[in-house]
């Protein structure tokens, strides 16, 4: 696991079976079935170490491979049904004393089916190119999850070819709009919708097998009310501040001088905000791809991709207001109304609210002002601890992120947790067994936001990163 850049940990009262962070065992509360699967944190849990001392960061980005993980999980199972002493020993351990013949050919036959499920899940969702560690395709793989095997149309299917590093959690709440591209609104339901599209697009489940009403919702196993308790913590979420008792300390002084820096070229897109004022808002600046310059192609998927509606056809937008769904929409209009008819599949007392969150929502949606080929640029508390850097992951460091881009790394390594507080990154090498990010490919560009870049001097850009720290 730690490989993979999960991270390991004890077991506890919270953690009887001594899972890594954000691994779960949980009950399927219609089948009784036990599942195992992830949470939040798996995802949005970062770590630095640094001279034998290590430090979590509550909300911080995971340098995991998900789909290295998928891929192994994959082959474990295979090896266990194929070899029939590994697959007996399997038995006795799940099946405790309860080993005969019966149940242990149910057992092998449900090892089967989940084989099959897992084996789809993989060729649907594989990427062009792998995205390694820190990364994933997010919106490709929701939109695959939903758009295919949901409304169950396989010509719906695009490769997920934009992998994305994985946002830091602090101040999300207190965002206007969250995603990379600013395609989700934080008004109303927004959040609720948000939440339950990232866990369709692991290992949520929805049937939807009819068009859903505000009398009629979803069926799936999504527990919103645990989504929504997951949401409420958030608003509590401190970004972390340099730990001086681990790293070194920050020099005042320099940290002084490049706050003018900052101010000249950085405040205009990330105005400084109190970190524990519980009324800080954050009001997203978006920029336009052809002048941020960056790879675009997470904007692109997410702009451009379409898909048939199947049995969504007529359904409202938001389902209780908006256009009625056409036989082929963006998948930016068809993916909310599958959320919103898990969130309506649920007890009639949350509805109300859910209706009344709907039509904010809706609203908030519709005055959005910017280019849908947009970044937003994100706000710097706790940037420190967030490497590699641009929305893509392109970039290891502070330092190479000051640079024109002639002079960032075209190739280098990602994947361990080892900090260095100089270029503020991590030190990831083919040794470390990281993983080789060719800049080059597909996606990966390292090109753009450049701004400052050629007036800073070396000095002057030491001393940015010094006030960096301090955020």
């Amino acid at each position: 696991m730690e490989r993979l850049g999960y991270l390991p940990e004890r077991p506890s009262p919270y953690n009887p079976d001594g899972l890594p962070i954000g691994f779960v065992a949980t009950r399927d509360p219609t089948t009784k079935q036990q599942w195992f699967g992830l949470t939040c944190a798996a995802c949005h849990t970062g770590q630095i170490k640094y001279q034998g001392h290590i430090a979590r960061v509550d909300g911080g980005p995971t340098l995991a491979d998900f789909n290295g993980f998928l891929d192994e999980v994959l082959a474990a199972l295979q090896a266990t049904v194929k070899d029939d002493v590994k697959f007996q020993r399997f038995a006795q351990r799940v099946l405790d004393s309860k080993t005969g013949d019966t149940e242990v050919n149910r057992l092998r036959t449900s090892l089967n089916s989940q084989i099959a499920f897992l084996s789809d899940r993989i060729r649907l969702n594989h990427p062009p190119y792998p995205a390694g560690h820190g990364r994933v395709d997010a919106f490709g793989n929701i939109f695959n999850e939903v758009f295919v095997r949901d409304l169950n149309i396989p010509e719906n299917k695009v490769p997920p070819s934009a992998p994305v590093s994985y946002p830091f959690l602090w101040d999300t709440p207190q965002h206007d709009v969250v995603q990379w591209n600013g395609a989700a609104p934080n008004a109303g339901i927004g959040p609720l919708l948000r939440n339950i599209g990232e866990v369709l697009g692991v290992f949520g489940n929805v049937t939807v097998d009819h068009r859903p009403s505000l009398v009629r919702g979803l069926k799936s196993a999504i527990n919103v009310r645990n989504l929504s308790k997951l949401e409420g913590w958030l608003h509590d979420l401190w970004s972390p501040q340099w730990p001086e008792q681990i790293l070194p300390q920050i020099d005042s002084a320099q940290a002084a001088r490049g706050k003018v820096h900052y101010d000249r070229y950085c405040v205009s897109c990330h105005a400084p905000i109190k970190r524990n004022d519980p009324r800080r808002r954050v009001n997203a600046v978006m920029t336009r791809v052809a002048v941020l310059g960056t790879d675009p192609t997470m904007a692109q998927n997410a702009a451009q991709r379409i898909t048939k509606t199947g049995v969504l056809e007529g359904t409202r937008e938001m389902i209780i207001v908006g256009n009625h769904l056409g036989p082929v929409e963006p998948g930016t209009k068809v993916g909310p109304v599958v959320a919103a008819g898990v969130a309506l599949g649920q007890p009639l007392q949350v509805l109300q609210a859910i209706k009344a969150g709907m039509q904010r929502y809706h609203r908030a949606r519709k005055a959005q002002p910017f280019d849908p080929l947009s970044y937003k640029a994100r706000s710097l508390n706790g940037i420190w601890a967030t490497a590699p850097y641009l929305h893509n992951g392109s970039v290891p460091n502070l330092w190479q992120l000051l640079q024109p881009v002639s002079g960032r790394d075209k190739v280098f390594y990602v994947g361990s947790y080892e900090f260095d507080p100089k270029h503020v990154g991590s030190l990831s090498t083919a040794e470390t067994n990281g993983f080789r990010f060719d800049t080059q490919l597909p996606g990966n560009s390292n090109a753009g936001h450049e701004y400052g870049t050629h007036e800073l001097t070396d000095e002057q850009r030491w001393e940015l990163i010094e006030y960096l720290k301090t955020l």
